[in-house]
């Protein structure tokens, strides 16, 4: 819920701050990426909305994950013979 309120308050302040004709580097080039940023990750937000409820139901974190760099004690299929 929290991420929902940093991403809606961040598009309306970069909104506000975007202006393409203005000087500063922060108006015109600055607030327009992060608009941008914003809503690429609403997006993906909405599109994926059980990564966040996967990720606090799990009960060590990254269970499961590739990356996580759990093992279960198995040698994963490569192990050495004589």
């Amino acid at each position: 819920m929290v991420s929902w309120l940093i991403i809606i308050v961040g598009l309306i302040y970069s909104w506000i701050f975007i202006d393409t004709d203005s000087t500063s580097g922060l108006r015109n080039s600055f607030a327009p990426v992060v608009f941008g940023i914003l809503v690429i990750v609403a997006i993906i937000k909405i599109v994926n909305p059980w990564s966040e409820t996967n990720r606090s139901n799990s009960k060590n974190g990254d269970c499961g994950s590739f990356w996580s760099g759990n093992d279960s004690g198995g040698d994963g299929g490569w192990g050495g013979g004589d």
